[in-house]
């Protein structure tokens, strides 16, 4: 089965988190606007909503992330590019990352650890 460029996106993501970041990739299909995924570790959770190139968040989801941080949940839009992507943690303009960093970026956020990163394997 074929898989997009944003499934492809967070699972490089997810190949590069320490093993003690609980992670659950979600799907309702009952409930629209839900994040991507849930990140979870001994410091707190996290909800991610992955999209790639230029697409954009539906008016579900820019609602759902609204009222989850509106509550004080910590919730994050990454948009993957050729460099590796960018990370909105709050709303305030995203900042550019490779997918290494984004992967810490998601490990601070939910552990407490020394874990070094995995760093990206490059295809040769």
């Amino acid at each position: 089965m074929s898989q997009g460029p944003e499934t492809r996106f967070y699972r490089s993501i997810h190949k590069l988190l320490p093993p003690e970041v609980y992670k659950v990739k979600m799907s309702n299909p009952y409930t629209g606007g839900i994040p991507d995924c849930w990140y979870s570790g001994n410091t707190g959770d996290l909800w991610v909503e992955y999209k790639w190139g230029s697409n954009s968040l539906s008016a579900l989801q820019k609602d759902w992330i609204q009222k989850r941080r509106a509550e004080g949940r910590r919730v994050w839009v990454v948009t993957g590019n050729k460099l590796g992507g960018t990370v909105d943690p709050f709303g305030a303009g995203p900042s550019q990352y490779t997918k290494a960093e984004i992967a810490e970026l998601i490990a601070e956020a939910t552990i407490e650890s020394n874990t070094k990163i995995k760093k990206s394997s490059r295809r040769k």
